[in-house]
C-alpha cells in the first residue's frame, strides 16, 4: 500500500519573514537613533534600545552584534541618501553655479531633516570621534574626494577662483552645520525661529547668493 503524503499545512496569511525583519530592524534602528542621540555613545545603553524597540535584547545583538556596529548602522542609515544624491550632483558635466547650488541645497535639506543625526556626529567628533571612523571612511570621505575631484578639475579650468578645492567644501558644509546644529544659538542672537521653512529658505538663498558672487568675474576700476 502507498504511503500518502502527509497534508499540507495552510500558512496563515500574513506578512512575509523577509518584511517583518526588516521591520524589526527599521525599529532598532529608530529606537537605537533617539538612544544614541540623547546620551552619546558611551551613555545609551542595549537594553533601553531594545525596550525602545520592543524587542530583547538578544534579538539586537542577532541583527547588529554590538554597540559599535548598531552605532554604525544608524549613521550609514542616515547618510547614505546623502552620499547617493551628493555623488550624483557632482557630475563633471553640470555647470558650476548650478552644482554649486545643488550641493548647498543638499546639505540644507540633509541638516534640517536630520538635526538628530547632525548633533549626534557633533557630539561625538567632540569626544574624539572614534567611533565616527568608519561611517566616515566608508559614507563621507567618497562624496569629499568627489567634491575635491570637482572643484579642483573647475579651479583648473578657471571656472571658480584660485581656492584650495578642501578650504572650499569645509567652508560651504561648515557653513550650512553651524546654523543647524546649533540652531539653539542662533534664535537666541536673532530672536527668530531658525527652522521655520522661511528661515530655512532664506538661508539656503543667500549662502547661494555669497557662493555665486564669489565666481562673478570682478570689476577693475
Amino acid at each position: 500500500m502507498t504511503e500518502q503524503a502527509p497534508p499540507r499545512v495552510a500558512r496563515r496569511p500574513g506578512r512575509p519573514p523577509q518584511a517583518s525583519s526588516e521591520e524589526t530592524r527599521a525599529r532598532i534602528l529608530d529606537a537605537a537613533l533617539s538612544s544614541f542621540a540623547r546620551a552619546g555613545f558611551a551613555g545609551a545603553r542595549l537594553k533601553d534600545i531594545a525596550d525602545g524597540a520592543g524587542v530583547h535584547t538578544a534579538l539586537v545583538h542577532h541583527y547588529f552584534g554590538d554597540k559599535g556596529n548598531l552605532y554604525a548602522a544608524v549613521l550609514e542609515r542616515a547618510l547614505a541618501p546623502l552620499k547617493e544624491s551628493g555623488v550624483t550632483l557632482l557630475s563633471p558635466d553640470l555647470d558650476v553655479r548650478m552644482v554649486m547650488e545643488g550641493f548647498v541645497t543638499l546639505l540644507v535639506q540633509f541638516f534640517n531633516e536630520r538635526r538628530d543625526i547632525a548633533t549626534l556626529m557633533a557630539r561625538e567628533s567632540l569626544a574624539g570621534g572614534e567611533q565616527l571612523r568608519l561611517v566616515m571612511e566608508e559614507t563621507v570621505r567618497p562624496l569629499f574626494q568627489g567634491a575635491l575631484a570637482f572643484f579642483g578639475a573647475a579651479r583648473a579650468r578657471g571656472d571658480v577662483p584660485d581656492l584650495d578645492p578642501a578650504q572650499m567644501v569645509f567652508t560651504v558644509v561648515g557653513a550650512v552645520a553651524v546654523y543647524f546644529v546649533h540652531g539653539s544659538l542662533v534664535a537666541q542672537v536673532t530672536g527668530e525661529d531658525p527652522f521655520t521653512p522661511e528661515a530655512v529658505e532664506r538661508r539656503r538663498t543667500e549662502l547661494v547668493r555669497m557662493l555665486h558672487a564669489l565666481l562673478s568675474p570682478r570689476v577693475t576700476p
